[in-house]
């Protein structure tokens, strides 16, 4: 929860940096799919062993 919160107000620092959505397409999207992926694999293992 606190890192998907910190992740947004990064994304939300870049987009005002970079000046609007090609800069937030090239450094947001990315993080949040491996972001998403990380969680995913983390709580299949979880439960798996768990």
């Amino acid at each position: 929860m606190a890192a998907g919160f910190l992740l947004g107000i990064w994304a939300t620092r870049c987009y005002y940096k970079k000046g609007g959505w090609p800069g937030v397409k090239k450094y947001f999207i990315l993080p949040v799919l491996l972001f998403l992926l990380v969680d995913f694999i983390a709580i299949y293992f979880i439960n798996k062993y768990s």
